[in-house]
């Protein structure tokens, strides 16, 4: 009993230690890169200004040989920290040939890779954040209240409630809540109009069926979202029987947005290759 003992806090000991010895193999650029992510600040130039040159020292900060060099119009880079009157960024790397310079220069060069600062009091004024594709998901309702059944064209409408799924896509990475593409699917009731043309009903009634859709929806602005659906209403087995001609067939439909819960939006590590603003 005692030996299981002694083997069990012995066991937990060694990983513990093989635990501590894997943090620290951690590079430099990924502790700087967890920051940078975590933060979720990426930024470009929209103005050259002098940057002062840094590296780090272990834990510390440095002074480097790269003082009063320019920053360059389009340059991307990402905030690691912020103190009251700096800000401390390291640039992204670039990836083709004829950029190897600036990679030297600005990036990584002697083993060491490079980090800048430049004063707070004028870094809003030459700089502009830089969004990441990938915004998020969003989840909540969209109505759709006009429904074209395809195979015959027939205009319908009707009270379409669901609760999507959406995820977002900025076609502008300078823009934060703008024109940002949301693939979405969801589901939600349909309120089907029946009558004598449509099913094998007397006289006209309305059911409820469950929709299915997926569509494409283009946010233009905070409270505005429009968007193309295509989808199916499908009556329950009980409202079957009254043979409604589109029972699972598709629609075509135009879908608003009522409301939305987001989530936080992702950030990855892209190269530099902005163009000159």
């Amino acid at each position: 009993m005692r030996n299981n003992i002694l083997f069990t806090i012995f066991f937990i000991g060694f990983m513990l230690q093989v635990n501590c010895q894997n943090e620290l193999k951690e590079t430099e650029n990924e502790i700087i890169d967890k920051i940078a992510i975590a933060k979720n600040k990426n930024y470009i130039f929209t103005s050259g200004v002098s940057i002062e040159g840094y590296y780090y020292d272990k834990t510390k900060l440095k002074k480097s040989e790269d003082q009063g060099i320019n920053s360059l119009v389009g340059q991307m880079f990402k905030v690691i920290k912020k103190d009251s009157n700096y800000v401390y960024f390291r640039y992204f790397d670039y990836n083709q040939e004829k950029d190897l310079e600036k990679q030297k220069e600005y990036v990584h060069s002697n083993g060491l890779s490079k980090i800048f600062r430049i004063g707070l009091n004028i870094f809003n004024q030459v700089t502009r954040e830089i969004y990441p594709i990938y915004a998020g998901e969003k989840f909540g309702v969209v109505s759709i209240p006009f429904k074209i059944r395809l195979g015959n064209s027939d205009f319908e409408t009707n009270a379409n409630i669901g609760l999507n799924a959406a995820f977002m896509y900025r076609l502008n990475r300078k823009i934060k809540d703008r024109w940002i593409l949301q693939p979405n699917i969801g589901i939600g009731l349909s309120d089907i109009p029946l009558n004598e043309s449509n099913s094998d009903v007397d006289k006209a009634e309305n059911r409820t069926a469950l929709s299915f859709s997926a569509g494409l929806m283009l946010n233009i602005s905070n409270d505005i979202n429009l968007g193309i659906f295509l989808g199916v209403d499908r009556l329950n087995k009980t409202n079957q029987s009254v043979n409604w001609k589109y029972h699972d067939k598709g629609w075509l439909g135009i879908g608003i947005n009522i409301g939305f819960s987001e989530s936080n939006s992702k950030n990855g590590d892209p190269k530099n290759n902005f163009k000159k603003q």
